[in-house]
C-alpha cells in the first residue's frame, strides 16, 4: 500500500514583499538607535570637557600648599 503512493508536491506561496518592508524597518531602526547612542556619548564626553568642576576652597588649598611644596624643592 505504501508503495503505490505518491508524494504529494506541497508548494508555499507566499508574499516576501511584507517581510521584506518589515526587515527594511527593523534595520532602519537598528541603525537609528546606533546613531543615537553614538550621539549621545559624544554629547556627554563635550559636556563634560565644557562644564568641568571648579575645585571648592578645600582642594584648591591643597593644590597651592603641593605647588608651594614644590617650588621651594
Amino acid at each position: 500500500m505504501i508503495g503505490n503512493m505518491k508524494l504529494q508536491n506541497t508548494k508555499f506561496d507566499f508574499d516576501f514583499g511584507s517581510e521584506d518592508k518589515i526587515l527594511n524597518a527593523v534595520w532602519v531602526g537598528i541603525l537609528g538607535l546606533e546613531v543615537l547612542m553614538v550621539l549621545g556619548v559624544a554629547i556627554q564626553s563635550i559636556w563634560k570637557r565644557l562644564a568641568h568642576k571648579q575645585p571648592n576652597g578645600y582642594q584648591a588649598e591643597l593644590a597651592a600648599q603641593y605647588h608651594r611644596k614644590m617650588l621651594q624643592s
